[in-house]
């Protein structure tokens, strides 16, 4: 990068006339990708203005624009420049086909129209495969949308092939981007140690590429895994304000939100009151009209810096906007799966909100609560019916029929039964990912939330019966207790000793699920059975 600048600089002396805007747009892309987001609009801008530019630079200035906008949180705007530019793109060649379908998938994601999106990315892989070019950054932007539908290991593979195609091809401009993902990707999942090792290669790559806004980045992806582990210092809370500052001073909105939520938890966890309100405020007024995932950010931090505050009523009000547009949000997600992934987003505002409610020691509260932070996802109900998929279910039941079929022959390793019974397992799940994928790009069925029921008119439906609901605050299990003349709130206890029968009921599960000989089912339904029991 430094040195594409000087090259600039020196040009800028001999360049003259009509190559002068050639200069600008170039000067504009380095802009771009060292993270000086303003700057950079600006001159495409200028280029977009000039009715002489040739088509190839003025769609590209409009691709790399809408991409500004969009981190800037202005979706809107760059959805509509991108559908102008595609017509044109059609005019200039399959690349920059490619290049605005990709863009146009991703910003959409980022808009919160993922099904749309999840189609757009599906199309745009098409036309860079026929084109013949390479698919580097097409898995980027596709892990990006992963991502955000908290599909992690799709997204973590997607990430990955990105790392191979770009180191293969010695290009770690794109390279580094690609092991940020990595990096981000790990976090989530919950391997710290992973996600600080990856970020500091990523943030070494971006410190010697010159590019300030990506290491900010990377600096904040590290921090937070060692926040999320425990072994947060005070000089990880120093480069966590530094990075959320610079990346609000660039104009990147979500990533300058995520960086002040990020410092702000950081200096609550270090004791640093003042600095953690300081900046979880600004998060929470970054966010305010910005795409539905980063205003849930906002929501997050408003509702923490109200309670470092001591303000119940009001975190729980802002708990309560955030779950509202969830819920919204999850609503126009085509399938359960991804309404189910989706509640981890709004995971943080049900356990804030729960812990208010509780100490208020209302069972009715707490009960309704507890159904309005985990309902939401699976409010809307399936299609009945997939054509994309039909010829697919068809293949699906051969699929089970033959595994049946070699089930039932008393398999021993080695065999030929054996291996075809390896090959029809790899083609049931081949299957079962292409169904998996269309739910993903299916048209949504919206539903709609019902008031919740009172306590009372529960009583009445449950005749007799006892209902227990089970919430989850902190290291603890709690319950409200709906029984025939009264409600209550029990502490049930540490969920230590849950999760480690819900991890053996799991693993028995498994077992059950795989083509195994009659014995090893056997001792798997009565190892199931019995943490039934326990339970």
């Amino acid at each position: 990068m430094t040195a594409a600048g000087r090259d600039l600089t020196a040009a800028a002396v001999l360049v003259t006339g009509t190559r002068t805007a050639e200069l600008d747009f170039h000067r504009a892309v380095l802009l771009q990708n060292i993270g000086r987001l303003t700057d950079a609009a600006e001159i495409y801008h200028r280029v977009l203005s000039d009715p002489d530019a040739p088509a190839r630079r003025a769609v590209i200035s409009a691709n790399n624009l809408a991409l500004i906008e969009s981190q800037q949180g202005r979706c809107g705007p760059a959805l509509r420049r991108l559908g102008q530019a595609l017509p044109k793109a059609t005019e200039i060649g399959p690349a920059v086909v490619a290049l605005v379908a990709q863009s146009r998938a991703w910003i959409t994601v980022q808009s919160g129209r993922f099904a749309e999106g999840m189609i757009g990315f599906q199309e745009a892989a098409e036309v860079y495969r026929a084109a013949g070019l390479p698919l580097g950054e097409h898995y980027i932007e596709y892990a990006d949308a992963l991502m955000e539908l908290r599909l992690l290991p799709e997204a973590t593979n997607a990430a990955r092939r990105a790392v191979e195609e770009f180191s293969a091809a010695g290009v770690p401009l794109m390279a580094a981007e690609a092991q940020l993902r990595v990096a981000q990707l790990t976090l989530l999942a919950g391997d710290f140690a992973e996600a600080v090792t990856a970020s500091a290669a990523a943030a070494a790559a971006f410190r010697r590429q010159t590019r300030a806004a990506w290491r900010a980045r990377a600096l904040l992806v590290t921090t937070e895994a060692r926040l999320n582990s425990g072994t947060a210092t005070l000089a990880d809370l120093s480069d966590a304000r530094v990075a959320a500052r610079r990346l609000d001073a660039l104009g990147t909105t979500s990533a300058a939100v995520h960086g002040f939520l990020v410092a702000g938890r950081l200096a609550a966890s270090l004791g640093r009151r003042r600095q953690a309100i300081a900046a979880l405020d600004r998060a929470g007024s970054l966010a305010r009209g910005a795409p539905v995932l980063v205003r849930l950010r906002g929501r997050v931090s408003s509702a923490l810096a109200a309670r470092l505050r001591h303000r119940d009523r009001e975190a729980l009000a802002h708990c309560r906007r955030g779950l509202t547009d969830l819920a919204r949000y999850r609503g126009g997600l085509p399938s359960v799966e991804l309404r189910t992934l989706a509640s981890g987003h709004g995971a943080e505002l049900g356990v804030i909100g729960l812990d208010i409610v509780i100490r208020d020691g209302s069972p009715t509260r707490v009960l309704n609560w507890m159904e309005r932070s985990r309902a939401a996802a699976l409010l809307a109900v399936e299609p009945p019916e997939f054509d994309e998929i039909r010829a697919d279910l068809k293949a699906l039941r051969a699929v089970h029929a033959d595994l049946r079929d070699e089930g039932g022959h008393g398999l021993r390793p080695g065999t030929v039964a054996d291996a075809r019974t390896e090959h029809v397992v790899i083609e049931q799940e081949v299957i079962e990912n292409r169904i998996r994928q269309a739910t993903w790009r299916a048209s949504s069925v919206a539903g709609t939330s019902a008031a919740p029921v009172t306590v009372g008119a529960l009583r009445d439906r449950l005749a007799g019966q006892v209902l227990i609901a089970y919430g989850v605050l902190g290291e603890e299990l709690v319950a409200v207790v709906i029984e025939p003349r009264s409600s209550r709130i029990a502490a049930v206890g540490p969920l230590g000793p849950i999760r480690e029968q819900l991890r053996a009921f799991l693993f028995a599960l498994r077992r059950l699920a795989q083509v195994r000989p009659q014995a090893e089912l056997a001792a798997a339904r009565a190892s199931a059975d019995l943490r039934i029991r326990l339970s």
